[in-house]
């Protein structure tokens, strides 16, 4: 299944020169800030279990005004935000994040507002900004939530939704890091991910496997669909390979990985592809 509308799918090339021209006409630039929202592409951050909160909030109380990224999702969002030829607009999404929170807040609860205010800010954006490219990055809960706008529940404790098809048609990148819904040996895992163990709620078998796009292969002979969800989970982690307590240090580790330059190579791939 192909996701996506062809005129939102830009070059670098193409960006670049668009770039330079603005540049010639208005003369040499002494600063340099941040895409506002509805730019070229948009990206949403869900930090994970325990992460400080943003403050303030905006877009009907969906995302924070500030802050609110956590450390993981935060790393790719600095990335995105340092490739000054790509207009990325980052935002964080606003949801309690907790495994328990008095009185009433269980992780499930979490989990599910997160799933709600995700899915009403896929669907605004696509409402309000047409031509941007949605990215979605979510870190451990926030891969949760991540993965269960995408692709229903598990198990039915946790809530449901369904995408329209305009709001899936502007998902062009998605990031999962740790997420407890880790399933190995899925088509969208990233290489030399962990092969044996599940996440504390592992998806579905091939849960993700509608989350595709027509992209040419590595000779550019041929277009073929592939996934565009990148998931990656490390041996003995505390949740995505059902590890605790012990696999804490793992589940730290990845903002010092090279996984966050592979993420960020990852979403850049998707929002430069030339179909």
């Amino acid at each position: 299944m192909r996701h996506g509308n062809r005129t939102r799918e830009i070059t670098v090339a193409t960006i670049v020169l668009a770039t330079l021209l603005t540049t010639i006409a208005t003369g040499p630039a002494y600063g340099w800030a941040p895409a506002a929202r509805c730019a070229f592409s948009t990206l949403i951050g869900v930090r994970g279990t325990n992460e400080p909160a943003g403050t303030g909030s905006a877009n009907g109380g969906r995302t924070y005004a500030s802050g609110g990224l956590g450390d993981t999702a935060g790393s790719i969002a600095a990335a995105a935000n340092a490739d000054r030829n790509l207009p990325i607009y980052v935002e964080a999404l606003n949801y309690p994040a907790t495994v328990y929170q008095a009185p009433t807040t269980t992780y499930v609860n979490s989990v599910n507002i997160g799933v709600s205010r995700l899915a009403a800010e896929i669907e605004d954006l696509a409402r309000v900004c047409p031509n941007t490219n949605i990215l979605l990055v979510g870190y451990s809960q926030g891969g949760h939530v991540i993965s269960n706008v995408l692709a229903g529940s598990n198990p039915p404790a946790f809530t449901s939704v369904t995408l329209s098809s305009t709001a899936r048609a502007h998902i062009r990148a998605v990031v999962l890091i740790a997420s407890p819904t880790y399933r190995p040996n899925q088509t969208w895992n990233a290489p030399n991910q962990a092969r044996s163990t599940a996440g504390l709620f592992p998806a579905d078998f091939g849960k993700l496997n509608g989350w595709t796009s027509l992209e040419w292969n590595a000779a550019y002979t041929a277009r073929t669909q592939q996934p565009m969800i990148r998931e990656w989970c490390a041996e003995g982690d505390a949740f995505c390979q059902s590890a605790w307590p012990n696999g804490m240090s793992v589940h730290a580790n990845y903002r010092v990985s090279t996984v966050m330059n592979d993420a960020w190579l990852f979403i850049r791939s998707k929002i430069t592809s030339n179909e």
